[in-house]
């Protein structure tokens, strides 16, 4: 946990050992006082590699675009008014 009581490393596994984690890490935002995640990990065993999926917010703190994992694309979302569209990445 972080001084803000957020979740920064969820471990998983058993009494013996930890099987997998997840990281995820903040950033500050206006419209957020405690701020927005900035990435998540996909979950990783210790010692591995972790592939982040991160996220870019709009003015008013909603999600416009995530950068998937190992750079396998990017969606994106758009509002206006009461509208939202969303484009998944392409070929996905």
């Amino acid at each position: 946990m972080d001084g803000f009581g957020r979740a920064v490393k969820v471990e998983k596994g058993d009494s013996a050992s930890t099987k997998s984690a997840v990281d995820i890490v903040y950033d500050s935002a206006a419209v957020a006082p405690l701020g927005l995640r900035k990435s998540v990990s996909m979950p990783y065993a210790p010692g591995a590699q972790s592939y982040l999926t991160s996220y870019v917010y709009d003015g008013r703190g909603r999600v416009t675009s995530a950068s998937m994992p190992g750079g396998t694309g990017t969606n994106t979302t758009s509002y206006a008014g009461n509208t939202q569209a969303a484009a998944d990445a392409p070929g996905k």
